[in-house]
């Protein structure tokens, strides 16, 4: 399942918006001389290197020749997050859900052992590990940088997993 460039080029606007507000604030900062002033400047600065890191990230993906989501004989490649790509193996999976938080519906996947999954640089284990604490899982599929909705993808995923016989799906 490829990446949807329209949202792709969307967040990428939305990142450099950001950035513009940062710089503008930074740049027009009142009180040059108070402590506090530094500092929030520091952070502005900080943000703005995040979101044009982020951005060029996101960029670079979207343009990838790479799917953002593979469903093979193997398992379930996510590759749709900027930061965060993971493997589920079949054997793995326990079950498969819709969930909706705050009008926004994603697809968790239940892993046997969540610990195995919770992996990579430090910044990588702590969204896993979030999303294992909120989820009760630290895979969370979001179709909003793909191009295929929610419920076909989760009709997809459960399709894919009653041939390849996963359990409880």
């Amino acid at each position: 399942i490829s990446f949807n460039s329209k949202t792709n080029s969307f967040s990428i606007s939305l990142i450099f918006l950001f950035a513009g507000i940062c710089i503008s604030y930074i740049s027009f900062s009142v009180d040059f001389s108070s402590r506090n002033s530094s500092f929030m400047k520091s952070i502005g600065v900080l943000l703005i290197i995040l979101g044009l890191l982020a951005s060029i990230i996101n960029y670079k993906k979207s343009k990838l020749e790479t799917a953002g989501l593979v469903i093979n004989e193997n398992g379930v490649l996510d590759n749709s997050n900027t930061l965060l790509v993971y493997t589920v193996l079949w054997k793995d999976i326990i079950d498969i859900l819709q969930v909706t938080v705050r009008g926004n519906t994603f697809i968790v996947i239940y892993v046997n052992n969540n610990e195995k999954y919770i992996k990579g640089n430090f910044f990588n284990r702590i969204l896993l590990s979030i999303n294992s604490r909120f989820y009760k899982s630290p895979i969370v599929i979001s179709t909003n940088t793909l191009k295929i909705d929610t419920e076909k993808l989760f009709t997809l995923l459960i399709e894919q997993s009653k041939i390849y016989k996963v359990p409880n799906s």
